[in-house]
């Protein structure tokens, strides 16, 4: 459900709460239970409780897990375990054994030295279907897509001063609504960018998509603003938001824009942020004219 820009899910604002961590950690190598201890420090600053199964016992864990399932995070690193887990319907984060492999964890990984809070609540986010907050500017949220996007960005899409630059959405509702459901899903899991939802600030509505997208000759971006929202700044605020995102958070060598040259307004504004031309072919019967900027030297 969506309030105000505002996610909830059943009802509740869900938000990360509580790791449970099991297993015997002390068995595990001092560097990775040093970079562990670092990450509950973080997160305790991000008011998470820690709760260790080691300490207050494998039951009594179980059974705190069992009341705050939906605002909890447990690492694991047997299968037992996860499958105990998972029964209570909590997110995970299984810790992998040199050789092993695992399915059923929302995420597994081989070290803790790169974990930060922040991944451990995208693995939260993800089990719960909760839309991730990638950017605030000025006037905007830039977020994950949800399927409830799907009605407005019909209404964009069919929007006079959009139509001739877009490729169309189906007539068939269902098709693309499980088309988003199947993007979000993966995109933003394998990626970690993708198309985002714009959103405005003060009145929570839906007013366009920015965002990065992989490609054969590199990631490119595309974006798109509601008709009555131009003229306003937007599409340069967020889209140089993008762009500094790309460059610090990912670490992006450089995006690209597709644009029709016929776009005189789209190769103005690709130009203003920093683009340059690149390339140019045709693709089936239309141009296309790449633009380029470096983000990383």
């Amino acid at each position: 459900m969506i309030t105000d820009g505002k996610f909830t899910v059943d009802g509740m604002e869900h938000k990360l709460r509580n790791i449970f961590v099991f297993g015997d950690t002390v068995k595990w190598e001092k560097q990775e239970r040093d970079c562990l201890e670092k990450l509950f420090c973080q997160a305790r600053q991000h008011k998470i409780r820690i709760w260790r199964a080691e300490k207050c016992g494998l039951e009594e864990a179980f059974a705190e897990l069992k009341k705050q399932n939906k605002a909890s995070l447990a690492v694991v690193s047997d299968w037992c375990t996860l499958k105990r887990v998972k029964e209570l319907s909590a997110a995970t984060l299984y810790f992998l054994k040199k050789d092993e492999s695992v399915f059923g964890a929302d995420m597994a990984v081989e070290s803790f030295q790169e974990i930060t809070v922040m991944f451990l609540q995208k693995v939260f986010c993800r089990h719960h279907s909760i839309p991730w907050t990638v950017l605030k500017t000025k006037q905007c949220i830039l977020r994950e897509a949800v399927p409830e996007d799907l009605c407005s960005f019909y209404d964009i899409y069919r929007q006079p001063s959009v139509k001739p630059w877009v490729e169309p959405m189906s007539e068939d509702f269902q098709q693309e609504q499980e088309r988003l459901k199947s993007y979000i899903q993966t995109q933003y899991v394998f990626y970690d960018y993708g198309t985002w939802t714009i959103i405005d600030k003060d009145t929570g509505a839906v007013i366009g998509r920015c965002g990065l997208e992989p490609g054969k000759d590199g990631v490119q971006m595309g974006y798109l603003i509601r008709e009555e929202y131009r003229c306003r700044g937007i599409a340069r605020e967020v889209c140089s938001a993008v762009l500094t995102y790309a460059a610090d958070e990912l670490q992006l060598p450089e995006i690209k824009l597709y644009i029709d040259p016929a776009n005189t307004a789209s190769v103005l504004f690709a130009q203003s942020i920093g683009f340059h031309w690149y390339d140019s072919y045709v693709q089936g019967s239309m141009p296309v004219d790449v633009y380029m900027k470096t983000l990383l030297f």
